[in-house]
């Protein structure tokens, strides 16, 4: 098992480094790199907040549902 990862090791260093190395000093995509790096924690804060707001604010999801089920019954039974 070692064997057969370090001829994988040695296969991406001699093959892919190269090559990733020529993208790396592309200024178009050093830029775009750049750029998904800063944004991903907003997306990640934005995914987050998604979540949260389906579970605990929607009405169909469980905490919702707990919720709704005794605000109403306290609502109806004030109403009557």
């Amino acid at each position: 098992m070692v064997i057969t990862m370090k001829k994988l090791n040695d296969f991406f260093e001699k093959h892919f480094i190269p090559f990733a190395v020529k993208l790396n000093n592309i200024k178009g995509l050093i830029a775009i790199r750049d750029a998904f790096i800063q944004i991903f924690p907003l997306t990640f804060v934005g995914s987050i907040a998604v979540c949260i707001n389906c579970v605990v604010f929607n009405s169909t999801g469980f905490i919702g549902q707990l919720l709704i089920s005794r605000y109403f019954i306290s609502y109806s039974k004030w109403n009557n």
